[in-house]
């Protein structure tokens, strides 16, 4: 695979030479994702294990992306790994069915909305604006239930 060469690096030496080699491992973990999705059906019944196969060439394609974006700064690495927990959420609850709850453990500036912050004004989203916006009526904060129970 293209990341061989910095299996013994923290990512940063991936996003550093990215600068100078356009999309180096894009197209080979894109194409990985592909495959894996075309072959699906025919892999074993367990929806656990096929979510499992995908999600971790999904988690390899949203690194590559994320490590793209690190190098040029800004708000663009942000949202790429905001996205990135909020489309995992989402695959997530639809595995588990339409009557599926999870808990999100995240840090607040992740978990809060962007979109009552700075952090709008600055392009940025977080997972716990994507949440409300994808589930609005199924996405509490742990803050919010905590305020409900004082009154």
């Amino acid at each position: 695979m293209c990341f061989e060469p910095y299996r013994d690096e923290d990512g940063q030496g991936y996003a550093k030479a990215s600068r100078l080699v356009p999309a180096p491992c894009e197209t080979e973990v894109v194409d990985l994702l592909k495959v894996i999705r075309q072959k699906a059906p025919v892999y074993p019944s367990d929806p656990e294990e096929k979510f499992s196969a995908e999600q971790n060439a999904v988690v390899a394609v949203n690194a590559e992306k994320y490590y793209r974006a690190m190098i040029s700064g800004g708000s663009h690495s942000w949202n790429v790994r905001d996205r990135h927990m909020a489309d995992t959420l989402h695959r997530l609850l639809q595995l588990h069915g339409p009557d599926s709850k999870a808990i999100v453990w995240e840090h607040n500036t992740h978990i809060g909305d962007a979109r009552a912050t700075d952090m709008s004004a600055e392009g940025m989203v977080n997972i716990g604006e994507l949440a409300r916006l994808s589930h609005p009526p199924r996405t509490w904060c742990w803050w919010v239930l905590a305020l409900m129970k004082e009154k």
